[in-house]
């Protein structure tokens, strides 16, 4: 038996009462009807009691005060003999403005708020009541002077893209075989929602860690996830709308991930129509979320009893965990009752639990009608919430010039602007070239642009927010125009004071360098390390003008550079460029002398990398024109290569010229004539 109908304070009861002693009770109708008398449909005091998710009903425990409204009702009392039902006794149809209830009664001494219907008249006697509110039919229902009960059994609901308007839920009342006399003061008529809801719910398996305590105040860093994406697949949007005795035959999925509204990292509660176990296709939900760690201070009353639970600032930050759920198919047994998948009018709480430890995520759910004695808040109900999130503090822009931020606050942003941005700079200090970090400030710092700082020129970046309390932080930046990455970092506040800082931005450009320092090489011919001893990996994400490409090949157990004319025009995705202590003489070096010189080559950095023998190989023509326009773009790099010299590639005979800026080839004597210099590069993938 599926749980359905069940009496409980989440639905909407209709209570008959009798007219005041001013009415005349029987009226002795023309069609028989004896009977006159009032409809409450009462629902319960609402109340501003404003929670994460929702505004809750007072007498409800789940609901929220969107999903107990009445917008309109259909009511439909028919004769009803041996349990077939008959002819429609009273039919009528009522729209309440806005949902706004229009009446009140009192319940155990609570006064509650209620919709009230006047004026119903029917004969005594079994009768069957029917009331549905929040029908899409309602306007056609209401235009009918009167129906049958299979014209209503005939009805169906569907919402589109299986989204349901949490105000105007469809419920649907019915009593059979009831017994309607002149003593009847009162009945009620449980309203079931049509839908059945589903909340998600999200815990962490690791203890709050205790920070302080006081008399009256507990200070601990707890663990919580929170969801910053939610998505469900196989959403049923059909059903039939009187279910009584019956299953819904509809499977109507909505198998395009539909996203679910999330509220300060909290999964609102989602809707389906009742979908039986299926193994087609069930239910299918995935979550991505953060787990933070969070400093929480409880304060108490002098009983004891918490008063207040604030959460503070983000102390750590695990982001992007994803969890899925892909066959919610609940078979759950409660009060001697079984359903039999998602079953309308009930409240199924999925709650994972995350374990600190494997990282993995454990689902349990839980089935009760829409109703009980907890709230679908997830961890705590928090008063005066202050936060501030930022979904990323650390970022990479690579080969872009604009990136944005998700960032959610209890009031609105500012951003702390970097001080300045930084990169690699090389300069000579004592005759040595040496590393240093390079400044970026905004153009008004600058007297003038000149060859030394012109590369600094509209390089500070442009950081905003989108105005309001969430959206967007906006990081614009032009890309570096001297090969090496810039960094720079940033911090938010909001108006509580809450900060988060050190947001850290590194932009690549397409092409970039990166440098260490270098401590010996050899074969050694004419190092020139102690001028420059830097050694630079050039990396290519983006080719430009450059074709890139592998130029290399295996040859007798060594790499070596494929000599062809079309291998001559790639440039390594990654490389590695001798450092000046591989430096040789002027002018000693033919083409194969060159060749032998790479394959024996090694370097050992001052960090202990070993580049050994074997591993090296001669530069392409493409891969030489590079790194002269690298070396030119001043002051990224001087002195790694000479700035008049020439310089052997794999193509035989050809050479570059880098105080010409222009490929050269030698034709006479080819084998025998010298190129000014040799200087061995390294894949580095």
């Amino acid at each position: 038996m599926k749980i359905r109908n069940i009496l409980s304070v989440l639905f909407v009861g209709l209570l008959f009462t009798s007219c005041n002693s001013e009415e005349e009770v029987q009226r002795g109708n023309e069609d028989g009807r004896d009977i006159s008398f009032s409809m409450t449909l009462t629902l319960g005091e609402v109340t501003a009691m404003t929670k994460a998710g929702g505004d809750i009903a007072e007498g409800y425990t789940y609901s929220t005060e969107d999903e107990v409204k009445v917008n309109n009702v259909v009511v439909a009392i028919f004769n009803e003999a041996n349990g077939t039902v008959g002819e429609c006794l009273e039919y009528k149809s009522v729209a309440f403005d806005g949902g706004i209830p229009n009446s009140t009664v009192t319940i155990d001494g609570k006064t509650l708020i209620a919709y009230k219907i006047d004026n119903i008249q029917a004969k005594t006697g079994k009768v069957r009541i029917v009331a549905i509110a929040n029908s899409t039919h309602y306007e056609d229902l209401a235009r009918l002077g009167t129906t049958t009960y299979e014209n209503l059994k005939g009805l169906s609901e569907t919402v589109s893209g299986g989204t349901f308007d949490a105000s105007n839920l469809v419920k649907v009342g019915e009593l059979a075989a009831y017994d309607l006399n002149t003593a009847v003061t009162s009945i009620p008529v449980p309203m079931t929602q049509l839908a059945a809801r589903i909340d998600m719910k999200f815990t962490v398996d690791e203890e709050p860690e205790t920070v302080s305590t006081t008399d009256d105040t507990k200070v601990t860093n707890q663990w919580f996830y929170t969801v910053t994406k939610l998505t469900v697949k196989n959403i049923n949007q059909k059903s039939d709308l009187i279910l009584l005795g019956r299953d819904n035959q509809y499977d109507d999925t909505y198998s395009t991930a539909k996203d679910i509204t999330l509220q300060n990292g909290v999964a609102l509660p989602f809707y389906t129509y009742e979908k039986l176990n299926t193994t087609l296709t069930p239910l299918s939900i995935y979550v991505t979320g953060d787990l933070q760690k969070i400093q929480v201070t409880t304060t108490f009353n002098e009983d004891m009893t918490i008063q207040n639970v604030t959460k503070g600032s983000i102390i750590e930050e695990e982001k992007d965990h994803s969890y899925k759920y892909e066959d919610f198919n609940p078979t759950t047994a409660l009060e001697g009752c079984t359903t039999n998948g998602i079953i309308h009018g009930n409240r199924y709480e999925l709650t994972g639990k995350i374990s600190m430890k494997t990282q993995r995520i454990n689902f349990t759910v839980s089935t009760t009608p829409w109703e009980g004695v907890e709230k679908f808040v997830v961890d705590v109900v928090i008063a005066d919430l202050k936060y501030l999130f930022v979904r990323e503090t650390k970022v990479v822009m690579a080969n872009i010039t604009e990136y944005k931020i998700e960032f959610a606050s209890s009031s609105n942003i500012t951003i702390d602007q970097p001080s300045y941005a930084t990169y690699e700079e090389y300069y000579l200090v004592n005759g040595k070239i040496t590393k240093r970090d390079g400044t970026y400030y905004p153009n008004s710092y600058y007297y003038s642009w000149t060859n030394d700082n012109k590369h600094k020129q509209d390089q500070y970046p442009k950081i905003s927010a989108e105005a309001g309390k969430q959206g967007s932080i906006i990081i614009t930046s032009k890309l570096p125009v001297n090969y090496f990455p810039k960094q720079f970092v940033f911090g938010v506040h909001n108006a509580e004071d809450l900060k988060v800082s050190g947001i850290i931005v590194d932009q690549y450009p397409p092409q970039y360098l990166e440098g260490k320092v270098s401590k010996d090489a050899g074969p050694a011919d004419s190092p020139d390390g102690d001028t420059n001893p830097n050694i630079f990996t050039i990396t290519v994400k983006a080719a430009g003008n450059l074709i890139i490409g592998d130029p290399s090949t295996i040859k007798n157990g060594v790499r070596v550079t494929k000599d062809d004319a079309f291998s001559a025009e790639l440039v390594s995705p990654k490389f590695v460029v001798a450092s000046r202590f591989g430096a040789v003489s002027t002018g000693t070096y033919t083409y194969s002398k060159a060749v032998e010189r790479c394959k024996k080559y090694w370097e050992r950095l001052e960090d202990g990398t070993y580049y050994e023998a074997g591993t090296w190989r001669v530069p392409t023509l493409a891969e030489l024109e590079f790194m002269n326009t690298v070396q030119d773009a001043s002051p990224a790099v001087n002195y790694l290569f000479n700035t008049n010299g020439t310089y052997w590639c794999a193509m035989p005979y050809w050479y570059y010229d880098f105080g010409a800026n222009k490929r050269n080839q030698f034709t006479n004597n080819a084998s025998s004539q010298k190129a000014d210099g040799i200087r061995c590069v390294r894949d580095l993938y």
